[in-house]
């Protein structure tokens, strides 16, 4: 019983990382079809199993999750996309009154910390 529950929640981290939820599991034009679908979890999968053992452990699973977080952060705060956070990016920014949007930056604004 504790490995279901622990391949359960390793499932449900894995799906919710590659952005399958279960609103996106109705096909929409723009959908991934099953077996991309498929593709893409046993990819992130290969990628969070640092050993190779074809298991994950917790602190694989969590190094993983945390890397792909941190990444991701990181995209939405280089808002300029120059691989690289300065000062201004880091910090709140200003707002332009227009809904997701910093100022002068045409992107997301969720990138603050």
């Amino acid at each position: 019983m504790k490995n279901l529950k622990t391949i359960a929640a390793i499932s449900l981290a894995v799906a919710s990382i590659v952005g399958v939820t279960v609103a996106s599991a109705q096909q929409g034009p723009f959908s991934p079809l099953p077996s991309e679908r498929q593709a893409m979890v046993a990819e992130h999968f290969d990628q969070a199993d640092a050993n190779g053992d074809g298991a994950l452990s917790s602190d694989e699973l969590n190094g993983y999750v945390a890397e792909r977080r941190a990444q991701m952060r990181f995209e939405r705060m280089d808002r300029d996309g120059d691989g690289t956070i300065s000062p201004e990016e880091f910090g709140p920014g200003q707002r332009d009154g227009k809904p997701g949007n910093r100022q002068g930056s045409g992107k997301d604004s969720r990138g603050g910390c």
